[in-house]
């Protein structure tokens, strides 16, 4: 039993040893300093009144730096300064007698820093100090732009506001257009997030402001390929771990339409599927007439969730119909056309919600007899496409064939002479998206359409 006694106060007396240290005098200067080492708690003791106590400390990776002085007593109101290894203050801070306090550090660079402690009020007494690093979040240094970390699509992230105020950037290289969505999920309750998100070039910014423990979701259309960056902090100073997540959905390639100047063309007789994308997402088409008559334009298949605003437009972009339609309505807009030109049609939900829906446009009397004979004599594959697509013509009965390639707004891409049997189009070095190609023969005209993956 004596044997026992004895190993467990060995064993208690060792863990002492390794568990804390003590100060040792004098450490009044940075040439002086004590070394510390991470998680061992240290008592140390101003005294004399005015006394100066200094301790170094190497951090090996990055991390956010802890440093508590805790037990400190009543007499004592202490004064914190923080340097580096160059030995220039970073932070400073004093306290009220008696009060014990944590301060944070981001440690975005490895190397020697300094911790610097005395009384503000001239007493003497004993104190504790303790210095941890946290390294779980991966992602830190990340506090501007300029730092931002990369974060890719699909990636769950796991990031950290620690400490308070603390500024998190992330940074998404986008290579194809489409609808981005930025989730933040597992909120803690005691953060009430701050989100913006921004184009450095040519200029972009949203931002949102969220309650206490309010998971999001975000939807950004990106137009423009490029890098993009979302920034994230607390707005109510506390600190703890978030989700973030971003996704693309490429899915409505009539995408990026929000404005007339961006309206994309629909061919006559064309059946489309387009959505509302994020909520009070405005899409915008265009239409080329070319003889009077009754132009239809029939939005079917609308969801539930969605209740159309619909707009028409002439070609000085003066409004000629504005209608507005209950939830899971499909309808039908008739417009007596009395001159040809272009005409816009804009589209959106008047209860902020997103879905997808079907729109087609049938003009005044545009197809003829022999364009369906033409049509029908053009075969084009693969449809869609990553790269070449192949154009199959009956040359023996149509003779000639001219092609004209437009994309989705209606510009003129290319154009050519279709030859006998098949002939290959290199689509390779074109942008992801919806194209027509327009087939000429003798007067008579067909139309297909190609989608580029």
């Amino acid at each position: 039993m004596k044997t026992k006694v004895i190993l467990l106060l060995f064993l208690v007396f060792i863990s002492s040893i390794i568990y804390s240290q003590n100060e040792s005098e004098p450490n009044n200067s940075f040439n002086e300093a004590n070394s510390i080492t991470l998680g061992n708690n240290l008592k140390a003791t101003i005294n004399p009144s005015n006394d100066l106590d200094y301790f170094k400390i190497q951090i090996t990776s990055p991390g956010l730096l802890s440093v508590t002085v805790s037990n400190v007593p009543s007499n004592i109101g202490m004064r914190y300064s923080f340097y580096n290894a160059a030995q220039q203050q970073l932070v400073s801070s004093e306290y009220s007698n008696g009060q014990s306090f944590t301060e944070f550090h981001q440690i975005c660079t490895p190397g020697t820093y300094y911790i610097w402690l005395t009384d503000s009020v001239a007493n003497a007494a004993q104190y504790n100090l303790l210095a941890t690093l946290d390294v779980s979040d991966v992602y830190e240094c990340n506090e501007v732009l300029d730092d931002a970390k990369l974060i890719q699509l699909n990636t769950n992230v796991k990031a950290s506001i620690n400490p308070i105020n603390d500024f998190d950037c992330f940074k998404i290289e986008m290579t194809q257009t489409g609808v981005l969505s930025v989730t933040v999920s597992n909120v803690p309750s005691n953060i009430g997030m701050k989100y913006r998100f921004l184009k450095t070039s040519p200029g972009h910014y949203k931002s949102g402001f969220y309650s206490k423990g309010q998971s999001f979701t975000e939807s950004h259309h990106i137009c423009t390929p490029g890098t993009y960056y979302i920034w994230l902090t607390d707005s109510v100073a506390n600190a703890a771990q978030y989700n973030l997540l971003a996704t693309l959905d490429v899915s409505d390639v009539y995408e990026c339409n929000g404005g007339f100047n961006d309206a994309k063309l629909i061919l006559c007789n064309d059946s489309i599927l387009a959505s509302i994308i994020p909520s009070n997402d405005l899409d915008f088409f265009k239409c080329e007439i070319t003889q009077p008559g009754v132009l239809s334009v029939t939005v079917s298949d609308v969801p539930s969730n969605i209740g159309m605003r619909y707009r028409f437009y002439n070609s000085d972009r003066q409004q000629l119909v504005s209608n507005e339609y209950s939830n899971g309505k499909s309808f039908t807009e008739l417009h007596q056309i009395d001159t040809p030109g272009i005409y816009f049609i804009r589209l959106t939900d008047n209860d902020a919600n997103s879905a997808q829906y079907k729109l087609k446009i049938s003009c005044p009397s545009v197809v003829s007899v022999d364009d369906e004979i033409l049509n029908g004599m053009i075969r084009i594959y693969p449809n869609p496409t990553n790269e070449k697509v192949n154009i199959e013509v009956d040359i023996d009965v149509l003779g000639s064939v001219n092609f004209k390639l437009f994309n989705a707004i209606g510009q003129k891409i290319s154009g050519g002479i279709l030859h006998k049997g098949i002939n290959s189009l290199n689509l390779s070095q074109n942008v992801k998206g919806l194209y027509y190609l327009q087939i000429i023969n003798e007067g008579k005209i067909a139309t297909k359409k190609i989608v580029k993956e």
